[in-house]
């Protein structure tokens, strides 16, 4: 997988961060078993930041956590299909899959870690995780959707070992 990380931070991030979101990307990929090149960018942002980008993407003026923008779409019932790229969809030079972009709100890290009562590796690591499954097509829309995400979710977080 080709992993970008943008640090939008206005407090730079140190390398660690990069480390755990490569991996929990990874991880989704590896418990999907997702073989294909793929191109990913992660985005870290404040609140202000996130709100901007979810107000003119969503046109809902509001923070959040994470945010994700699927270049494909991916149907989780049959990723090995769905993820096959057409013209267009991968990088002329790698020839990776363009899956997408996901946004990451590291001021809802951290709150949202001291909120739950657990780490900062283990939010930061929930939300990389959530935002994968996005990009691979899963929702939370349907009450079977979002059990079947949020068991994706729990498998690979016990992988990681990053737990509640």
């Amino acid at each position: 997988m080709n992993l970008e990380i943008v640090d939008a931070y206005p407090d730079k991030q140190d390398e660690h961060c990069d480390g755990l979101i490569k991996t929990c990307a990874e991880a989704v990929l590896a418990h999907l078993g997702v073989g294909a090149e793929l191109d990913v960018t992660v985005m870290l942002v404040d609140d202000r930041n996130i709100q901007e980008i979810n107000k003119q993407a969503r046109q809902i003026d509001a923070h959040t956590d994470v945010l994700s923008f699927p270049l494909l779409n991916a149907d989780p019932h049959d990723l090995d299909y769905s993820l096959r790229a057409g013209a267009g969809d991968t990088d002329p030079e790698t020839g990776a899959i363009l899956l997408g972009d996901i946004v990451i709100s590291l001021d809802a890290v951290k709150r949202q870690a001291a909120e739950y009562g657990h780490s900062f590796d283990r939010e930061l690591g929930y939300l990389t995780t959530h935002g994968m499954l996005h990009l691979l097509g899963y929702d939370h829309m349907e009450d079977g959707d979002k059990r079947r995400m949020r068991g994706v979710e729990d498998a690979v977080m016990e992988t990681l070992a990053l737990l509640r």
